[in-house]
């Protein structure tokens, strides 16, 4: 509709507010809000909720489950770095 507008009488004839006061656009506007809403609560809204997830674990040790293989680092008795896992297995 917008397009034929535009192909008609022109880009800003289109952008005006004799086009888009109409009752048609008007009712495109509002025909768009339940995508609009969805888009906002299960695409956005969860954003700032893991945000402070993450912000507010920082610093906590992390949750390791029973029986898990630990993924630290430690040394030999001669310097060398191995993972804690095959330290645990000698």
């Amino acid at each position: 509709m917008q397009l034929y507008d535009v192909l008609q009488n022109g880009y800003w004839h289109a952008r005006g507010h004799e086009y888009l006061g109409t009752s048609v656009a008007r009712l495109v506007e509002w025909a768009r809000l339940p995508g609009d809403l969805i888009f906002i609560f299960i695409g956005v809204a969860p954003l700032p909720w893991i945000t402070a997830k993450t912000y507010l674990s920082i610093g906590r040790a992390p949750v390791v489950p029973s029986g898990a293989v630990s993924l630290s680092i430690e040394r030999t008795r001669r310097g060398r770095l191995i993972p804690a896992a095959v330290a645990l297995r000698k």
